[in-house]
């Protein structure tokens, strides 16, 4: 049975958690731009929970301290919760990026991003601490100052660090297709490819499928060296990544053609 969003004074600290559980980790998966870096935090609330509270203030056998204690023992477990998933989220995003092994100059940023995510950690902690002796009145405002700081602070940060640290695993591919251009270029120079105009163009059109790609992973990388919001990098990552698969072609469409070239 679906949890319904009461209107009611009595109900609005429930959806103010339903919300903030929903907009935390409904739609968590869609702010990290690689799953791989940054994996799913297994936080799946069913709605018996948010049911829980709509059932005990719907209970009339309950008199009304009895519903009260009940009601606030549901409210305190159902944002513990919540918190408790939203600071797992950012310890797993810090960890994949402490993790990274990263070129000089970019240590810098790695560890401004690890502090932001610090702030958040500390954030998420000093939140959940209240919960023990919150009322209702309390719980409603920790769940509305989490979700306004997870909409403000987290996301965008979690979207740059996410997108930092698919940058930083993509750069082997580019340093990978730079030597293989490069060794493609010496073998074009030899007998009896330098005179085929299908293999020159081809290599022509690897060079400028590269070039792009290569533009585009610089456009990335400034971009997260000054982050702004909305964070254009990862528009700029997937043009990149997009160049170099045209690139591969061309080395691909190369090789098919070396091979009717050589001698039999």
């Amino acid at each position: 049975m679906p949890f319904k969003i009461q209107t009611s004074p009595k109900g609005a600290t429930t959806a103010i958690l339903l919300l903030a559980f929903l907009f935390c980790f409904g739609i968590a998966s869609v702010s990290h731009a690689d799953a791989a870096a940054s994996p799913a935090v297994s936080c799946n609330l069913q709605s018996a929970a948010f049911n829980r509270i709509q059932a005990i203030q719907n209970d009339p056998t309950l008199g009304y301290a009895e519903e009260l204690k009940a009601e606030l023992a549901a409210r305190r477990q159902l944002l513990t919760i919540t918190i408790n998933c939203a600071l797992e989220d950012a310890q797993t995003l810090q960890s994949n990026l402490n993790n990274l092994q990263v070129d000089p100059g970019f240590l810098n940023l790695q560890t401004q991003l690890s502090e932001n995510l610090d702030t958040s950690i500390n954030f998420y902690n000093i939140q959940l601490s209240k919960v023990p002796t919150a009322g209702i009145a309390a719980t409603q405002t920790i769940a509305k100052d989490v979700l306004a700081w997870r909409e403000s602070n987290y996301a965008p940060l979690a979207a740059t660090v996410s997108n930092f640290v698919l940058w930083i695993k993509n750069q082997p591919l580019f340093t990978a297709a730079d030597n293989r251009l490069g060794e493609i270029k010496n073998l074009a120079q030899s007998v009896p490819f330098s005179d085929n105009t299908d293999l020159q163009t081809e290599l022509q059109g690897a060079k400028s499928s590269l070039r792009a790609a290569e533009d585009a992973n610089t456009l990335a990388k400034n971009s997260l060296a000054h982050p702004t919001y909305p964070d254009p990098s990862l528009g700029y990552i997937q043009q990149s990544l997009s160049s170099l698969s045209d690139t591969y072609q061309h080395f691909f469409n190369i090789a098919s053609l070396v091979q009717t070239l050589l001698p039999h």
